[in-house]
């Protein structure tokens, strides 16, 4: 088996499924989609970083600049606001993939056995 192929062969970087989840999987970017989910759907950079501290400003720029490549997110420099600051806002395809991540969150609820509570978060929006 070659690196990037399945057992069948496949090039596995052509599968929908694991592009989807290897763009969701990495580190931060989770937490960084639930809260435009919460909070959003446009936020402005500072926003993001008050509301996730233990994300360093490096890795939370380079997570947004990955969504936004993706097409996850749109970014608006506010020149007319001051201070001037970045905003940023989901986009459709961002918007799409809370439903994906909603069914990971129940499956996980469904089908833990840990025995601890689950946190559940409110949303500060209306949808």
């Amino acid at each position: 088996m070659t690196k990037g192929k399945s057992r069948c062969g496949r090039d596995i970087g052509k599968c929908p499924t694991y592009n989807a989840l290897k763009l969701i999987y990495r580190k931060w970017t989770l937490h960084v989609l639930q809260e435009f989910y919460l909070s959003g759907p446009r936020l402005r950079y500072n926003e993001i970083q008050r509301a996730l501290p233990w994300i360093t400003p490096k890795v939370l720029s380079q997570r947004l600049r990955e969504l936004e490549s993706e097409g996850m997110l749109k970014r608006k420099v506010l020149k007319d606001k001051v201070p001037a600051g970045v905003e940023y806002c989901l986009t459709n395809k961002g918007e799409d993939l809370e439903k994906v991540i909603e069914a990971a969150r129940a499956w996980g609820i469904e089908w833990d056995k840990s025995g601890q509570e689950h946190v559940v978060c409110k949303k500060k929006r209306s949808t």
